[in-house]
């Protein structure tokens, strides 16, 4: 069936596919530059692995690797990884040109490269361990870890990572100027653990701290003293008053207090009888004897209400005084102050009024 198709869907067609054709030149052309350079650098790095040059060898191979990577470029990336000493770095290549051939099974030569990168793999395994750096808990804020020259990823904190064997450097810095050292050996077959920890302030009186960190280094010390201001503490704890006991401050105050009350009720008491007795005392003949006897009726109930003030004062102050005497000889064993309470009762017997104190301890 044939569909005829309108001029502007025609003209589109040939601008798209004029498009097309100018740009395929230029897209192969810039493919082929790529495949040279790989090319280069790859013949490059065999020569470099030849004359035992193998540092140069590994960096050549892994900028080969951003142009195309393939199981047989990782195969000689890890072999002169491995022979340059990065055995860490040799063992992922060639882990990865392991999974990548068994992925490719129409790779050229994929049985000898499978064969040399398992060889290899195994050499690399053998030369590393497995080190465990532990972080403080809570983690200090800029906390930077590093293992030997190797800023050591978040992702691999407090989970193996691997290291290679023989003596390791594991440095750690925070804020403030917080830093941690620690030197480990590692060995075959034997995992390593490293808890990074840094030394807590110790407060001088002078208001500064002296921090003494110390490093081992195959079991040799070294310290390194650093002094950092400390903030005082803007709200000292109070301590209380020592060497007076409650019961001396509380004998002081009820004996005070009693001292006034019967110096008030007394005094006024005495006042009014002192007013009183000289015009309606017990003279005869008194002329003045019915009104002197109306006075007596009115002034008698205040007279009696400032004595017995006046006898609850005396009360308060006996009981103060016996306060005050018991708190000096005797000293309370806890450091709980001790409660005193004081009861005024009053009291009419007899035709005489007043008041019994009880105290409780």
């Amino acid at each position: 069936m044939i569909v005829a198709l309108s001029s502007p869907t025609r003209a589109a067609g040939l601008l798209l596919a004029g498009g097309l054709l100018w740009a395929a030149p230029g897209v192969a052309q810039d493919a082929g530059a790529q495949a040279a350079v790989r090319r280069s650098m790859i013949e490059r790095a065999q020569a470099a692995h030849t004359a035992g040059r193998d540092a140069e060898c590994a960096e050549l191979g892994l900028r080969a690797t951003s142009i195309q990577d393939t199981g047989s470029l990782r195969r000689l990336v890890a072999e002169c990884q491995l022979g340059a000493g990065s055995v860490v770095e040799a063992l992922g290549n060639a882990e990865l040109c392991i999974t990548m051939l068994r992925r490719d099974e129409r790779a050229a030569g994929r049985e000898q490269h499978l064969e040399v990168c398992t060889r290899v793999s195994a050499e690399a395994r053998a030369r590393t361990t497995i080190l465990t750096v532990r972080t403080p808990t809570p983690e200090p804020p800029g906390l930077r870890i590093t293992v030997g020259s190797r800023e050591l990823p978040r992702v691999e904190w407090n989970i193996g990572t691997i290291v290679p064997l023989g003596a390791l450097a594991i440095e750690a810095t925070a804020d403030n100027g917080r830093s941690f050292r620690r030197e480990v050996t590692a060995t075959s077959g034997t995992p390593a653990e490293v808890r990074v920890e840094f030394a807590a302030p110790a407060a001088q009186s002078s208001g500064q701290t002296v921090t003494n960190q110390s490093t081992s280094n195959n079991g040799a010390g070294q310290s390194s003293n650093r002094v950092l201001p400390i903030e005082r503490d803007p709200h000292p704890p109070v301590q209380p008053p020592r060497g007076v006991s409650p019961l001396v401050i509380a004998g002081a105050s009820v004996l005070g207090a009693g001292a006034i009350a019967a110096g008030v009720g007394f005094g006024v008491a005495a006042a009014a009888v002192a007013e009183y007795e000289p015009r309606c005392g017990a003279r005869a003949p008194n002329p003045d004897y019915l009104r002197c006897a109306e006075e007596a009726r009115v002034n008698q109930g205040a007279l009696d209400a400032w004595s017995t003030v006046g006898w609850v004062g005396v009360g308060l102050a006996t009981v103060g005084t016996g306060l005050l005497v018991y708190g000096l000889v005797r000293r309370p064993a806890s450091t709980e102050a001790p409660r005193a309470r004081v009861f005024v009762v009053p009291t009419v017997a007899s035709g005489y009024q007043g008041a019994v104190l009880a105290t409780s301890f």
